[in-house]
């Protein structure tokens, strides 16, 4: 008898979209069934009469109906390297408005932002080269705002493969995106999470990969108060792992922010949305 580890190799995701009205509900009457059983002995026993069904097709739906196949979604895939990131942003801006396969009918609500975001950034890296006075600021602004715009269009992106997973791995080509591989989890680059005890916040981000190998690196942290007008310098030491727990903060909205420094240099600032600590 097949086990279930090998049998989800068998099954695509998107199997369950194609069933038809009748085959759809065999489905959910195995599912229900398998569903209702709570002793481990009796879904042995439920699995092993559904691998023993002579009838290939009621056999096939109701494997179906008994593994959880996982679905495929999309993941940004940025380089580390500014004016790679820069490109990589356009490339997915102009696959989504262009829409050549016509898989982004509904268009994202932030293109004309992101649009405006690709030029700010450009003109940023632009002005560092001229040596243009404030151009560092402008580049630690520009390339925040693009960042919460490509989570953005991410989030769209994923919506509609989640809705049509048969033709997912086209969907995520089509806008320029990578699929997130078996073993992955599509984790946010960074996050903050109000801590347990008052006045903490809890502050974790994802190790850089290059060529599937975790890079080393160093994580620098910061705060802000008033909206990102003035940051934290050194009440949040940096840390070589990915996440920290930052202490003694105020009962009012705060923002933070990460950037990480590795053999390559250092990656640009990504800002976290606002958090309230207890």
């Amino acid at each position: 008898m097949k086990t279930k580890k090998r049998l989800k190799k068998e099954i695509v995701p998107g199997m369950v979209q194609k069933l038809t009205v009748a085959e759809r509900r065999l489905f959910n009457k195995v599912k229900k069934a398998y569903a209702k059983i709570k002793s481990r002995e009796g879904k042995k026993h439920f699995t092993k009469n559904v691998y023993a069904t002579k009838n290939k097709e009621v056999k096939l739906i109701s494997i179906l109906a008994l593994v959880r196949v996982n679905k495929i979604k999309a993941k940004l895939g940025m380089s580390l390297k500014e004016r790679d990131y820069l490109g990589e942003s356009v490339a997915m801006h102009q696959a989504i408005l262009d829409d050549v396969d016509g898989f982004f009918g509904t268009l994202f609500a932030d293109l004309g932002l992101w649009d405006t975001q690709n030029i700010r950034a450009d003109q940023a890296l632009r002005d560092i080269g001229n040596k243009v006075p404030n151009a560092e600021a402008a580049k630690k602004t520009a390339f925040s705002d693009l960042a919460i715009t490509l989570d953005g269009a991410l989030g769209y992106v994923n919506n509609i493969v989640r809705r049509n997973q048969r033709q997912a791995i086209d969907i995520i080509a089509a806008a320029c995106m990578h699929q997130v591989l078996k073993g992955e989890v599509n984790k946010p680059d960074f996050t903050a999470e109000i801590g347990k005890v008052p006045g903490t916040a809890k502050l974790t981000a994802l190790v850089p990969v290059e060529a599937t190998k975790k890079l080393k690196c160093t994580f620098f942290w910061c705060y802000s108060y008033d909206g990102g007008v003035t940051w934290s310098l050194y009440e949040i030491l940096p840390t070589h792992q990915a996440k920290t727990l930052v202490t003694g903060l105020e009962n009012k909205p705060v923002i933070f922010r990460k950037r990480i420094l590795t053999k390559n240099g250092f990656t640009e600032w990504v800002v976290s949305p606002p958090i309230t600590p207890n």
